[in-house]
């Protein structure tokens, strides 16, 4: 009680690494933050850590906490980046080890936000994952022992360039996408512009069912 009196980011920072394999869990955590007035960021492949981080008065989504990830992926993350901030998506490709940080890994990492800080669209970032991985996976199975006709050693291979940028996901999908990569809302939410309405019409939330008392009760929600 006194931690998350007097160090409540740190004290939820904390609960949410320590619950992060439990996503009814970890979505019960995030409600709770936003209730203290806390912001809980999308995770960041440049700033991230494994678990959740404080960031001042913020707490930084972890990167184990994402769907599909796993320990030995988000080590190979952090592995390569301890060269330097990865500059995008490509970069991270060509960096990390692959045999570890699969298509899942790379997709959800982009649907979660995690590669935002590029200023590339989610959308062209997905649509480039599986091209990216294969001229990599390519380039990194070469055997090490084999030199080149010239004796140089084997450079990066040349990614072709798109002529123009895909536009971003229309907003209810790249929600939705958000909640398939980390089992919940993040950076905004499909009933947000909603909150009025439902309030008049009497609404609880399904968070609510296990407490209330009412026999029927009016609920609102997302079509899937």
């Amino acid at each position: 009680a006194y931690l998350k009196a007097h160090y409540g980011v740190e004290f939820m920072a904390a609960l949410m690494t320590h619950d992060m394999e439990d996503s009814d869990k970890t979505f019960k955590n995030f409600n709770e933050c936003r209730k203290q007035g806390i912001q809980v960021l999308p995770p960041s492949v440049n700033e991230s850590s494994a678990g959740f981080a404080v960031r001042g008065p913020k707490i930084l989504f972890g990167l184990e906490a994402v769907r599909g990830t796993g320990q030995k992926a988000v080590e190979a993350i952090l592995k390569a980046r301890q060269d330097g901030p990865f500059s995008d998506l490509e970069d991270l490709i060509a960096r990390v080890d692959l045999h570890n940080v699969n298509k899942r890994v790379v997709e959800n990492l982009v649907r979660s936000g995690g590669f935002d800080f590029s200023k590339v669209s989610r959308r062209e970032m997905f649509e480039r994952i599986e091209e990216l991985l294969r001229i990599f996976s390519a380039q990194k199975n070469v055997d090490p022992n084999q030199m080149s006709l010239f004796g140089g050693t084997t450079s990066r291979p040349t990614v072709p360039k798109r002529p123009f940028q895909l536009p971003e996901w229309p907003v209810n999908q790249k929600l939705a996408y958000e909640r398939e990569a980390l089992g919940f809302y993040i950076s905004g939410h499909p009933l947000e512009k909603f909150r009025g309405d439902l309030k008049r019409l009497g609404a609880i939330s399904t968070a609510d069912f296990k407490v209330t008392k009412q026999r029927e009760v009016r609920v609102g929600g997302v079509v899937t």
